[in-house]
């Protein structure tokens, strides 16, 4: 259907859609193509370490996946203050919702490497690390992607899906 046979209210529509789908579809894609070459990396990368270390990192990974599970509904909640705001055209609230978030970021990783410091040694007893750097590489990466999720949280809120 052309758009000439249209109202210019439906054209508008119609175009508005379209544009809608192919930011989706974008989203999806790159979404799509980021898994694949997660995967890629990690077939790579076990391959490449051998079995023992293989084992080092696939426990940080874990390690990484659990801290981010455990994140987020405090990335959809951020996630959710970020749109209301956007909603009510209150950019002010905006970037005042990003230095809190990551101030407290801040503030638990510091809390979180000083615990870390205090049980390193019977962490590396229990999880059986063969190389005990790997647990504070894990601990870094898990924060390194918090800190991330924040940005793309304030992002996703204000559906600013290219930004990330």
């Amino acid at each position: 259907m052309g758009f000439a046979l249209m109202s210019p209210c439906a054209a508008a529509g119609v175009a508005w859609l379209r544009t809608e789908l192919g930011r989706t579809g974008l989203l999806v894609a790159g979404t799509g193509v980021a898994s694949g070459l997660s995967l890629l990396y990690l077939v790579l990368a076990s391959r490449a370490l051998g079995p023992q270390r293989a084992a080092d990192f696939y426990a940080g990974l874990f390690l990484v996946f659990v801290a981010l599970t455990l994140a987020s509904p405090l990335t959809n909640a951020l996630t959710q203050f970020a749109a209301v705001a956007q909603g009510r055209g209150e950019r002010n609230r905006i970037a005042g919702l990003r230095r809190s978030a990551l101030h407290m970021l801040a503030v638990a990783g510091g809390l979180g490497a000083l615990l870390l410091a205090l049980v390193w040694r019977p962490l590396v007893e229990v999880g059986r690390f063969e190389a005990p750097a790997a647990l504070a590489v894990a601990y870094a990466a898990a924060w390194l992607a918090a800190l991330v999720g924040v940005e793309r949280a304030i992002l996703r809120g204000q559906q600013r899906f290219g930004g990330y």
